[in-house]
């Protein structure tokens, strides 16, 4: 029950972070310049977390397999996987992206039955159905009929790309988490854990600020772009942080469910805050349950 309850919080926490993100994007040219603030903030939130608790010695309590899983899925994550959805954000929004990086829990399904050799199950069979139909009950309209059949008509293949490309990357990274965090124990390794990957991510994005645009973009962001981002990182490493914790006390079938509910808050917040700039009808909605209810079944 205690994993379920953070889990919800941690879906509550990602959603306050797309939405809050989105409204950043829409001040900047640069999409993927949000989250050289977004990401940095988790540093010195881990670290002061682990101060206060005591645990500041379990940053070096991990095996070097540990410290590479643990990079990896924060260079994939946050990097990669975070680039690609501000980049989708910017283009299409929240709502709409959401959706479509409900493919993220197919993709860890698939390779947790091809490679971690798990069962094929009828949930997993139903699950996929209506991630399916929750595509296909947003992505095919009446111009799809008019425009040889193309999904989500209207919409830039860039974004899809980006949209379904994060959902990729960040059906990976709950197994790479995973992996980063067996054997260890105590209640500071998962926020060490959270701490590792957000450093990897970092020192990768310090090197993009070599380059003399981004650091224009970054330099040159408005003051209300920053804040919007600051926020959604504190949000977000919060949610990570939530996540971390409860994939080092179960398994990721019991974490991914909960958090899998994330979508359903989105289009609450984006209704509240964001409802003049994102798309919000009734194929939104259904699609958007369809998908949570194929994600939960699924895993």
């Amino acid at each position: 029950m205690f994993v379920w309850t953070i889990s919800v919080l941690g879906s509550v926490c990602f959603a306050i972070a797309n939405v809050v993100a989105r409204r950043g994007l829409v001040y900047v040219a640069d999409a993927t310049i949000g989250i050289m603030l977004s990401v940095p903030v988790g540093l010195p939130y881990y670290l002061a977390i682990l101060a206060v608790i005591g645990q500041v010695g379990s940053l070096f309590s991990f095996s070097w397999q540990n410290y590479l899983w643990l990079a990896g899925a924060g260079i994939v994550h946050y990097v990669l996987g975070r680039s690609l959805n501000y980049r989708a954000m910017k283009l299409i929004g929240a709502n709409l992206t959401n959706i479509i990086l409900g493919i993220s829990p197919l993709v860890t399904a698939i390779i947790a039955i091809s490679v971690l050799r798990e069962t094929f199950t009828w949930r997993i069979l139903i699950g996929t159905l209506l991630v399916t139909f929750g595509l296909m009950g947003v992505g095919v309209t009446r111009e799809t009929f008019q425009k040889g059949g193309r999904l989500f008509p209207g919409v830039s293949r860039t974004a899809i790309l980006c949209a379904a490309g994060a959902g990729t990357l960040w059906g990976l990274t709950p197994i790479m988490v995973k992996m980063g965090l067996s054997g260890t124990s105590g209640v500071g390794a998962p926020i060490a854990g959270a701490f590792v990957s957000h450093a990897a991510a970092t020192i990768v994005l310090a090197f993009n600020l070599r380059r003399p645009d981004k650091r224009a973009s970054l330099f040159g962001m408005k003051g209300r772009a920053a804040v919007f981002f600051v926020l959604s990182g504190l949000s977000i490493v919060t949610a990570h942080l939530v996540r971390y914790i409860a994939l080092s006390m179960a398994p990721a079938s019991v974490v991914t469910p909960p958090l899998s509910i994330s979508p359903v808050f989105v289009l609450l917040f984006s209704f509240l805050i964001n409802r003049k700039i994102e798309i919000l009808n009734l194929a939104v909605i259904l699609g958007t349950i369809a998908m949570v209810v194929g994600a939960i079944l699924v895993v």
